[in-house]
């Protein structure tokens, strides 16, 4: 509740710039998704938002730019999708076959497995999660 309220109270005198920290931080994902839109909606307006959040997804999702900071420190800074393509690692392909068998493959060989069998086809790609956690080296206390 607290959080919709601050959310409404920054974009009531209708800003140009707008401030946020954790928008959608203890909401329900139904009420999660409805503020995403509202920035999306805000963001094509043309009002410029300040987001901080520890949620990569929605990170990924809201933003243009963003920096990835820890203890203070910018890392890495770009547009999400500029960020993961930094960081990919895996070339590969991974395909699944009707049967359930998986298997990986380079992309130059993607057309020798185009066939009936095979029912899905992908690429993995890093998240900003995978890629903030590689760039910190941080783990979990137990690790």
């Amino acid at each position: 509740m607290r959080q919709r309220l601050l959310l409404i109270r920054a974009i009531l005198h209708d800003p140009e710039i707008i401030f946020l920290d954790e928008p959608t931080s203890g909401m329900d994902p139904t009420l999660s998704q409805k503020v995403h839109q509202l920035l999306l909606e805000l963001k094509n307006k043309g009002i410029s938002i300040f987001l901080t959040t520890h949620n990569m997804q929605e990170a990924t999702k809201l933003c243009d730019k963003l920096s990835l900071l820890n203890k203070g420190k910018i890392l890495e800074y770009g547009s999400p999708e500029e960020i993961i393509e930094k960081y990919r690692v895996d070339d590969n392909v991974h395909l699944l076959y009707k049967n359930g068998e998986e298997k990986v493959i380079s992309r130059d060989e993607v057309a020798n497995y185009l066939n009936p069998n095979v029912v899905s086809m992908h690429t993995a790609e890093p998240d900003l999660e995978t890629i903030f956690i590689k760039l910190t080296g941080e783990k979990w206390h137990g690790e």
